[in-house]
């Protein structure tokens, strides 16, 4: 005979919930994150190209993208553990090759968006069965390079003058920078190529001028090198040359200028203080002169006709005997 099974009315069942159906714990260890990341930019067999991404000339709400490649050089099949970035301004997309063949690469899609005007870093983080290593992620404002010359020539300046010229440095977002000029080479007499300031500051949103002079002391050619440092991140050192020369005759030639434009010019100071008497005196001048050419044309002429019909009839006189 089977049990008796006891009912219990609902009003009466005591039926205890918990107050929190999930209860919480720490997330799983990830035990690739824990190793120790030191090499940059390759190891083993695997190389990052490039090294290091930079993102220079960032701006406020601006996307930036940039490509990494994690390049299979073993001669060996493998495997890459890529672990994103970790703060919020940097993101990472990628398609996953699996086993990466000999040649071949992992190609990241970088993005970087920035919130401020200031230096952000982070990392990319990459396992594999070598080793592991890191690829810096750098994100800054920077100045234009491509606006510096490389080359400024004064031409020929003439002995004892001087002549100068402003090389403008110039900042296009909302952070100053620090510039220091060094010389690199030289060659002339001491003072013929000056240049100032050789430190300074290049403000927020405008452009610091440098002042660079050339007086020649002898007929020869000076010639400067500089080194132009900039405090930005990855930076290049921008060099540059001012030369000047000075050759013989320079000062003849541009006295000779001067006078022979000065003797061809009219006196502009009389023409200024003449009134319009003297204009009115001068017009009858020139007409009566024009008057007494044309009245000695046609007595010239009527004295050239009597000649000429005197010689006829002379002629014709002589014939006729």
């Amino acid at each position: 005979m089977p049990s008796e099974v006891a009912v219990v009315p609902n009003h009466a069942a005591e039926v205890q919930i918990p107050s929190q159906l999930v209860g919480q714990s720490a997330p799983p260890r990830n035990t690739l994150l824990e190793r120790s990341y030191e090499l940059i930019g390759g190891v083993g067999g695997v190389r990052a190209e490039p090294s290091e991404v930079h993102f220079a000339g960032i701006a406020r709400d601006v996307d930036k993208v940039a490509t990494l490649r994690l390049v299979n050089a073993s001669a060996a099949p493998t495997r890459m553990h890529i672990h994103p970035p970790s703060t919020p301004f940097f993101s990472m997309s990628i398609v996953k090759r699996g086993r990466v063949m000999p040649g071949m690469a992992e190609e990241l899609t970088i993005t970087f968006k920035a919130t401020d005007m200031r230096h952000y870093r982070d990392q990319i983080r990459v396992h594999t069965e070598a080793g592991n290593m890191v690829v810096p992620l750098h994100a800054y404002p920077a100045i234009d390079p491509t606006q510096l010359p490389t080359r400024v020539d004064f031409g020929f300046v003439a002995l004892g003058s001087v002549h100068r010229r402003e090389l403008p440095i110039g900042c296009g977002v909302n952070v100053e920078f620090e510039y220091t000029l060094e010389q690199l080479e030289y060659s002339g007499i001491l003072g013929e190529i000056e240049v100032g300031p050789m430190h300074g500051v290049i403000p927020a949103n405008g452009h610091a001028s440098i002042a660079l002079l050339y007086s020649p002391k002898r007929l020869a050619s000076a010639r400067l090198v500089l080194q132009l440092r900039v405090s930005q991140p990855n930076f290049s050192p921008h060099i540059f040359e001012v030369v000047g020369s000075s050759q013989p005759g320079d000062v003849r030639k541009r006295h000779l200028k001067t006078l022979s434009s000065t003797a061809l010019q009219p006196d502009l100071a009389v023409f200024a203080h003449a009134t319009a008497a003297d204009a009115e005196a001068l017009a009858d001048g020139l007409a009566a002169d024009v008057a007494d050419a044309d009245e000695y044309g046609e007595n010239r002429g009527s004295t050239l006709y009597d000649d000429i019909d005197g010689s006829f009839a002379g002629t014709a006189t002589n014939q006729m005997q």
